[in-house]
């Protein structure tokens, strides 16, 4: 599959763009969450996939940003952690998503 490298989880913005069935999104602050970021430090890694645990990039593997967040959160030092920025789509997922462009498909 193409992937945009460097653009975050290559898979997130499907969901985001294209969920009829998923209308909650757990970043707004209405729903209550604590949101953190994912996408990599100088010492700490992204996240790339989907899964918990990918072997060495998913959302709880060692050396991924977000299990750092996770261990702040649960350890009271909110302050600590990465801020959660929200993501666009990339070039390849509005050409997926909307390839008559999306003006035609909205």
């Amino acid at each position: 599959m193409l992937q945009e490298l460097g653009q975050g989880n290559p898979l997130a913005g499907f969901g985001r763009g294209s969920s009829d069935s998923h209308q909650q999104d757990p970043t707004e602050p209405s729903f209550g969450a604590t949101t953190f970021g994912a996408d990599g430090t100088g010492e700490l890694e992204r996240v790339a996939s989907h899964r918990v645990h990918a072997g060495d990039s998913g959302y709880l593997d060692g050396g991924i940003e977000s299990v750092q967040d996770v261990a702040l959160a649960t350890t009271g030092q909110q302050d600590r952690m990465a801020p959660c920025v929200p993501k666009g789509l990339t070039p390849y997922e509005r050409m997926v998503l909307f390839p008559f462009g999306e003006w035609f498909d909205r």
